[in-house]
C-alpha cells in the first residue's frame, strides 16, 4: 500500500510541471497584452519592430520608418499551451510558434511558418515596451 502511494505521488509530481505549463488562457493573454519590441535584422536592412497583444486574440505588428520588403499587419492569435497560432492578411497560412514568457522577455521559436519575412521578424526575444508611448495607442 505504502509503495502505491508513493508511485501516485510520484507521478503526480512528475505531471505537475506538465499543467502549469499549459496554463489558462485568459490568464496567459493578460500576461502576453501590451506591446513587445525586438531590434530586427532582415537582408534590406535592421529596424525597430512593435508586437501588440489584444486580450481579446487580436495582435498588430508595426515599425519605425519604412522597411523595404517588410509591411504592417495585424490578425489573430491561438493559445494551445506555450504555443502560439499567428493568422493575418500579409502571410499566406498560419504560422507556429513556441513562446516563453520571462519577466519582462518574450521568447518565440518557430515551430513552422511558411512565411519567412513573419519568420524573421518573430523569431527571437521581445522585450515588454512601457505602454506610455506605444504605436498601437
Amino acid at each position: 500500500m505504502i509503495k502505491r502511494n508513493l508511485a501516485i505521488i510520484s507521478i503526480l509530481f512528475l505531471l505537475i510541471p506538465w499543467f502549469s505549463g499549459c496554463g489558462d488562457s485568459a490568464n496567459t493573454r493578460k500576461e502576453l497584452s501590451g506591446t513587445w519590441e525586438r531590434h530586427v535584422m532582415s537582408e534590406s536592412g535592421s529596424f525597430e519592430g512593435f508586437l501588440t497583444f489584444g486580450t481579446d486574440g487580436s495582435f498588430a505588428f508595426t515599425f519605425e520608418g519604412d522597411v523595404k520588403g517588410y509591411e504592417r499587419s495585424a490578425g489573430s492569435y491561438r493559445l494551445s499551451g506555450r504555443d502560439m497560432t499567428f493568422e493575418d492578411g500579409s502571410c499566406g497560412g498560419a504560422g507556429k510558434y513556441r513562446f516563453l514568457v520571462k519577466e519582462s522577455v518574450l521568447s518565440f521559436l518557430p515551430l513552422g511558418d511558411g512565411c519567412g519575412k513573419r519568420k524573421a521578424v518573430m523569431t527571437g526575444e521581445w522585450k515588454r515596451r512601457d505602454t506610455v508611448g506605444s504605436p498601437m495607442k
